[in-house]
């Protein structure tokens, strides 16, 4: 085969395997697909103070259950008032609250997976939190995912390599010619 159609093969395989095997470890495992590929901060650089975020139940049961999402100044422990929170699920926003005095926000756990962000003017974003909390085994299998990439990758494109660094007379077949 030419080598183009092998690079072809090679880039097909490539993009179902990178896409079609997190699908399906996905479906199986009941990992959501997201928590699969995470965004990361881009910078480390932290302009402002800090914020501790507490959020109780981590593990809620009931539909409407109150969800409690306290903050404190992470350098002194002190009550982080009129701070915005900020309620998600289905990447739709759900609600808005506002701290009180004591730093506590509370609301209605909305069901499923219900993302928080907190953030309030001098403080840095505090990273979110998810509810139900994600358990300790989705991380092991989310770095088990990252070697599952790296192996389809090279299995897809070794043939590729191979067939580019070998010499031409050594990729055709050469028929004797009969007399």
């Amino acid at each position: 085969m030419k080598k183009t159609y092998w690079i072809a093969i090679a880039a097909v395989l490539t993009f179902v395997c990178v896409l079609g095997i997190p699908i399906i470890f996905s479906t199986v495992t009941g990992v959501p697909y997201w928590y699969l590929f995470p965004l990361r901060e881009l910078s480390i650089v932290s302009p402002g103070r800090v914020m501790s975020v507490k959020v109780n139940p981590t593990v809620p049961t009931t539909l409407g259950e109150i969800i409690t999402v306290t903050l404190l100044d992470a350098a002194n422990n002190t009550p982080i008032e009129q701070a915005t929170v900020k309620v998600m699920k289905d990447s739709v926003d759900f609600t808005d609250v506002t701290t009180n005095a004591k730093g506590i926000a509370t609301f209605e756990y909305p069901g499923a997976t219900t993302i928080i962000y907190v953030s309030k003017d001098g403080y840095n974003d505090a990273p979110a939190e998810v509810i139900p909390k994600i358990p300790d085994s989705w991380v092991t299998i989310q770095n088990y995912q990252y070697v599952t990439w790296g192996i389809t990758l090279l299995a897809s494109w070794t043939p590729v390599i191979y067939l580019s660094l070998k010499p031409k007379e050594e990729q055709q077949h050469k028929i004797p010619k009969r007399r």
